[in-house]
């Protein structure tokens, strides 16, 4: 999925018509920093995520706003809690009540990848040298 995808899904999600381009010059001209900031806050648990599931770690330059036309780096698991993040940051000014309900889906689609998180052995590392 592409980042663009998320962008129009999340304009789907606040009911705008994606068609139109009337009245949504600013939603387009904030989505790639918003997504930035998710991707930096989000790629952690995604990391962590692909430790636990055995998949292959990505790396991604972090930067202050996305390419839109650029493939979402994270999981597929993160694409609602990145289409409600966008969707609550976009209606911020808008509506608080809209915003706050889904940053509320964003931070329990959060939750729950975390809770889903199977745990993980690795050996101890004694810093402190105490095991001699």
């Amino acid at each position: 999925m592409r980042c663009r995808e998320i962008f129009d899904a999340a304009i789907r999600v606040v009911c705008e018509d994606v068609t139109s381009t009337e009245g949504l010059e600013d939603y387009a001209d904030r989505a790639p920093y918003l997504l930035a900031t998710f991707l930096s806050q989000c790629a952690p648990i995604d990391k962590r995520y692909r430790k636990v599931n055995g998949l292959s770690p990505v790396t991604y330059e972090e930067t202050a706003a996305v390419n839109m036309e650029a493939d979402f780096p994270l999981c597929s698991v993160f694409f609602p809690a990145a289409i409600y993040y966008l969707s609550a940051m976009l209606v911020i000014d808008e509506s608080e009540t809209l915003s706050d309900k889904f940053f509320s889906l964003y931070t329990d689609a959060i939750v729950s990848i975390q809770a889903d998180l199977a745990c993980m052995q690795e050996q101890i590392v004694d810093r402190y040298g105490l095991n001699k």
